[in-house]
């Protein structure tokens, strides 16, 4: 039966790691410790992570953006 911290289960784990911020259970960090390939998928996934972020630019928020946020916070006649 495979366990938590086999290598294809442990990848998939990773993805959600890296892209997500999930956190990994303490077997998932000690197999990441002791199994260079993993180690290197989560290498290859941060860094895949980082250029993806440095190429894609900042889209900037659309104009009426700031109307609705404004009028949601503004309050209401009956008042919080």
């Amino acid at each position: 039966m495979a366990g938590l911290t086999d290598c294809g289960i442990m990848t998939e784990h990773l993805d959600a790691f890296v892209a997500r911020g999930e956190a990994l259970t303490a077997a998932q960090e000690a197999h990441l410790r002791g199994c260079e390939a993993c180690q290197a998928d989560l290498r290859l996934l941060q860094a895949l992570q980082g250029a993806l972020l440095e190429a894609t630019p900042a889209a900037p928020p659309p104009p009426a953006l700031r109307e609705v946020i404004l009028a949601a916070a503004r309050p209401t006649a009956a008042g919080p």
